[in-house]
């Protein structure tokens, strides 16, 4: 699921509620030895590290259907 948010409120809700929703929080995720969903998703945009600081205040949250907390 795509969502359109605002990357300055998003980020710091994600702070403060301690929001979880990547690969690297996710029961299906290995990340030893090859950073791996357990049922072959791609990654790309689900990963962490793309939720980083933006410049842009709008941001698209991608969330995964089969996300199961870890």
């Amino acid at each position: 699921m795509r969502v359109t948010v605002d990357s300055l409120v998003f980020t710091a809700e994600r702070q403060r509620l301690e929001l979880r929703f990547c690969c690297e929080s996710c029961a299906y995720f290995f990340a030893e030895p090859d950073a791996r969903c357990a049922h072959g998703w791609p990654q790309a945009e689900h990963r962490a590290a793309r939720y980083g600081a933006t410049d842009e205040r709008r941001a698209e949250v991608v969330f995964c259907k089969e996300f199961e907390l870890g």
